[in-house]
């Protein structure tokens, strides 16, 4: 990883080095929060979808988060798992158009309505 490279390069005063664990943990933090706020919004997601207070979904969708986790055998094989989901099913096109379009229909039919 080039950023990891150039971190390790970087020496103040002879006494501050190695910020490569610093940048790590950052790394892992921002990695914690952005997955923490993805299961919050798939539970209040389907909290709302089928109007049930989203606590009796926290075990189910952490279960299935979890269990999906130990598909990929190793990395190459997640990253090969990514490109088959992302081009051959199309599936970014999905969540980034057409989606975020339909759900725009919606809201200016429900705007309409009322």
């Amino acid at each position: 990883m080039p950023l990891l490279q150039s971190v390790q390069l970087i020496e103040i005063a002879e006494i501050f080095e190695r910020f490569d664990a610093l940048v790590i943990s950052l790394f892992y933090t921002g990695i914690f929060i952005k997955a923490t706020l993805w299961y919050l919004a798939a539970l209040l997601g389907l909290s709302q979808l089928f109007r049930v207070d989203y606590r009796r979904f926290a075990i189910p969708v952490g279960g299935i988060i979890y269990f999906t986790t130990l598909l990929p055998a190793s990395w190459q094989s997640h990253l090969e798992i990514g490109h088959i989901i992302t081009d051959n099913l199309h599936i970014n096109k999905i969540f980034i158009s057409i989606i975020p379009a339909i759900l725009y229909i919606f809201m200016l039919f429900k705007q309409r309505k009322n």
